[in-house]
């Protein structure tokens, strides 16, 4: 796989149904030549707050460079969720950030433990990770 695969793949999975449970998606383009969404975080926004972010443009651009900087940031973390909202336990959460980590330093290929991973809520929090900084919501 290229390296644009990998991240890809990642974004189609949390755009397609990692994160909406936290985002609201308002524009979305999957092609692989040119891949990107702009998403509203609904979780830090009361109703008619997410009225006006819809009306004013008020959102995130998730692309590959998200998607790179959430791998990124969670390959790094000793600590990948706040403890209010852990996904994955410890041992989970350990190989979760090697595996990026493996990811990361091959240049962003596909690795046997990391594809073993890949389903919505790790696609979830890299997105969390590469818009927000940190994976907040669980």
């Amino acid at each position: 796989m290229s390296e644009t695969d990998i991240r890809h793949d990642v974004f189609v999975t949390a755009i397609e149904g990692g994160i909406q449970y936290w985002a609201q998606v308002v524009e979305y383009k999957h092609s692989i030549e040119d891949w990107y969404a702009n998403v509203i975080d609904l979780g830090s926004l009361d109703a008619n707050d997410q009225e006006v972010a819809l009306a004013e443009n008020d959102w995130h651009r998730v692309d590959r460079d998200v998607i790179t900087e959430g791998m990124k940031v969670l390959a790094g973390e000793t600590d990948l969720y706040r403890e209010e909202h852990r996904i994955h336990p410890r041992s989970e959460h350990a190989k979760l950030s090697f595996a990026l980590a493996t990811v990361v330093a091959s240049g962003f290929t596909m690795f046997g433990d990391f594809e073993d991973m890949l389903d919505a809520s790790t696609a979830d929090i890299i997105v969390q990770a590469g818009v927000l900084g940190e994976a907040i919501y669980g």
